[in-house]
């Protein structure tokens, strides 16, 4: 498994009304910005989830309860795939496979 972590710096020219009321509220600039910048950044849930929903939910939590997680690699196994294959499966579009076949 790789895990990639991105770092980048950010300006923004906030507006004065902006710095005052996170002064008003005790907040740095910076933190009140990165604050409304964190939560732009996640959708509003506005599904109603099910009573369906929940129970496949409960039972899942109940599993997992029980139950040792099942690797990727197991999951791709079954399907005759290993992790290279999914790498190359996810690349668009896909790169020629050494005998010639897509």
């Amino acid at each position: 498994m790789q895990w990639y972590s991105v770092s980048m710096q950010v300006t923004l020219t906030i507006p004065d009304e902006l710095a005052a009321e996170a002064g008003a509220r005790g907040f740095s600039v910076q933190a009140y910005a990165e604050d409304i910048l964190r939560r732009a950044a996640v959708p509003a849930e506005d599904e109603v989830i099910g009573a369906e929903e929940e129970r496949a939910v409960a039972e899942a939590r109940a599993w997992r309860r029980r139950n040792q997680p099942i690797s990727n690699e197991e999951v791709l196994a079954e399907f005759g795939l290993t992790q290279d294959d999914f790498e190359r499966l996810g690349q668009t579009p896909l790169p020629p496979q050494p005998n010639g076949s897509r």
